[in-house]
């Protein structure tokens, strides 16, 4: 399936590749090689070893698949190296953003007061306050556990323990630590 096809496809399961997470659950359910490119054997086997022979299922599916947390770890880690350029070894920060916020949409919209999710994204990084042009794949990766500390916390977190630096500059960032 090229592009056009996933796009319909996409379409008909109601997903919007752009805004939900679906898309990349999806994309890695089905084991995509890049974006937007399914194959038809892998297509095929992974949606039967998911009992999932019609769209409706499908989307049944994916729309359970976002809840299980342990799924989402192995989704993430994946997002990471599927929105990489070719040759790459980081992600544009750009690209990490948007990337974020597509599979933390539902703890960005549904919150009612500042998480360590919205402050890290919002007014950390996409704010360029972090200096980072690039996300590396070990402050991609450790991102989603970090995301898991409740805000308050935050302060507390040991300058020993060991997060990448830019979970630290985030923590100095929002306590003005220097």
């Amino acid at each position: 399936m090229d592009i056009d096809g996933t796009i319909a496809y996409f379409t008909d399961l109601g997903i919007d590749p752009e805004n939900d997470v679906e898309a990349i659950i999806a994309a890695y359910t089905l084991e995509s090689p890049s974006t937007g490119v399914f194959t038809r054997d892998a297509f095929v086997k992974n949606w039967a070893k998911v009992n999932a022979t019609n769209v409706k299922d499908m989307s049944i599916y994916l729309h359970q698949a976002k809840h299980n947390s342990k799924l989402i770890d192995l989704v993430n880690n994946f997002a990471f190296k599927y929105a990489l350029e070719e040759g790459k070894r980081k992600l544009a920060v750009e690209d990490a953003v948007a990337l974020w916020r597509v599979i933390y949409n539902d703890d960005l919209t549904k919150l009612q007061k500042p998480s360590t999710v919205s402050k890290f994204i919002n007014d950390f990084v996409a704010s360029g306050k972090s200096g980072k042009e690039s996300i590396s794949m070990d402050e991609w990766n450790m991102s989603r556990p970090f995301f898991n500390i409740p805000l308050p916390e935050l302060e507390h977190l040991s300058e020993d323990a060991a997060w990448p630096v830019l979970m630290d500059d985030f923590v100095d960032f929002l306590y003005q630590k220097e």
